[in-house]
């Protein structure tokens, strides 16, 4: 056996870091594999370097020129720019991680192209099911290990100061504008620094403009660092308002980091509302101020919220999710 991966186009992704995980899982289990990987992720971001010695990375551009007898399955990302085609004999997959940019093309590639569709959530499930009877499993992705209470966090007054994580994308499903508002309002009330997460440098200087309130930007930060930042944070908010999964919502409650949400589709089945979360109600500044609020002036709810969600987080991992791939890799060579 040995798998080929196709990886996004967009410079970085939760579906990039999937494609990357599982290529390392498979390496470790004697399976072989090779990413074809976009040449600006491939040679710019500086966590893949460390993936570099356990399989082969190549250049996606390139990938005509990959000689292909002894592959056995093609993995294809939802909008990776690698093999759009199979011309291969292989079985082709389909990791179903969201529908970003080429929603419609993802959506006729489900009718014909692929032997077998592997869905990150229940809701990416749902969907697939309307457009495809083909093959469709459900495998939800792992949280790395590396992600874990640090011991950062003191048991003093969020009243006082508080600091709330989040991530800056400019894509209009994850609603920074509104995250932006969000906290201008709550630091009418509340002393808050924010900790923005982001791929890239992209217009923060023209957000920066908007922003009344004290706050840091940590651009492109290296994933082994990632969970020393979840920990400095007090809160961790999330304003997306569509997501295939929401992979950084598990990695901020296995860091014990409490979360305030929207319903955003792929962790809707896990996400239970003053039980391991907090859900805004609406999708509105002053809702999303307030349940902030609220949260920050109510210890009590805090600490359940932290304990639940972290039992939550701990049942995702990469070992039972790499189980449950290999056997869909195994089924499809029946």
């Amino acid at each position: 056996m040995k798998v080929l991966f196709t990886t996004p186009h967009t410079f970085v992704s939760g579906g990039t870091k999937v494609i990357f995980r599982y290529a390392a899982q498979l390496h470790d289990r004697n399976i072989p594999c090779v990413v074809l990987s976009h040449k600006r992720i491939s040679h710019g971001l500086v966590w893949f370097t460390r993936y570099k010695s356990k399989f082969e990375i190549i250049d996606g551009t390139k990938c005509r020129d990959y000689p292909m007898h002894d592959v056995t399955h093609i993995v294809d990302f939802c909008d990776a720019p690698g093999i759009l085609s199979n011309p291969f004999s292989v079985p082709h997959i389909l990791l179903l991680q969201g529908f970003g940019g080429n929603q419609s093309l993802e959506i006729s590639n489900l009718k014909y192209r692929f032997k077998h569709v592997i869905a990150v959530s229940e809701w990416l499930k749902d969907i697939a099911l309307k457009f495809s009877h083909k093959n469709i499993t459900l495998i939800p992705p792992g949280v790395d290990s590396q992600f874990t209470d640090l011991g950062f966090k003191k048991d003093y007054d969020l009243k006082k100061y508080c600091s709330i994580g989040c991530l800056f994308h400019e894509a209009p499903s994850k609603n920074i504008k509104l995250a932006i508002d969000v906290f201008n309002m709550l630091s009418l009330h509340h002393r808050i620094n924010v900790l923005f997460l982001s791929s890239k440098i992209g217009r923060i200087n023209e957000y920066d403009s908007l922003m009344k309130f004290e706050h840091s930007f940590i651009v492109n930060p290296p994933q082994e660092f990632l969970a020393t930042y979840y920990n400095t944070c007090d809160i961790w908010f999330s304003p997306c308002i569509k997501e295939g999964f929401g992979l950084p919502i598990l990695e901020a409650m296995k860091c014990k980091c409490p979360v305030v949400a929207f319903k955003n589709g792929g962790l809707d089945s896990y996400l239970i509302n003053d039980h391991n979360c907090k859900i805004v109600k609406t999708q509105t500044v002053y809702d999303s101020a307030k349940t902030l609020s609220n949260l920050i002036n109510q210890y009590e709810i805090k600490k359940k919220i932290v304990d639940n969600g972290y039992k939550l987080a701990n049942k995702f991992t990469w070992e039972n999710s790499t189980n449950k791939f290999i056997k869909v890799l195994e089924d499809c060579l029946r």
